[in-house]
């Protein structure tokens, strides 16, 4: 009886280890982005999951990638115009701010 609670246990333990990697992104990772230049004005977060085409209620001028993905930034609401690539590990200003993104694996 206490082999098959062990293997039991054992089976228990695995699923969950299994089922972790299709949960959310990491806790510790976050997108933020910023109304105004320079990492100031309005502060909004964006999950660090892969996105089709997300459209921005107001210009964001400039953004902070502490995540594994890459965030393309369009000047065009629906992802269209000059784009501008905010990769992993990295924030800044953009020149034009942008008014879409899509969040992507690193190519």
């Amino acid at each position: 009886m206490r082999i098959f609670a062990t293997a039991f246990a054992l089976v228990a333990v695995q699923a969950l280890c299994l089922a972790t990697p299709a949960m959310a992104s990491d806790p510790n990772e976050t997108i933020t982005l910023y109304s105004g230049p320079n990492f100031t004005g309005s502060v909004q977060e964006i999950a660090p999951v892969n996105t089709s085409c997300v459209r921005l209620d107001a210009v964001v001028e400039s953004a902070k990638n502490i995540s594994t993905r890459s965030v393309h930034f369009f000047t065009k609401s629906d992802c269209s115009g000059s784009e501008y690539v905010l990769g992993s590990l990295h924030g800044g200003n953009v020149p034009d701010g942008f008014a879409s993104y899509v969040v992507t694996d690193p190519s």
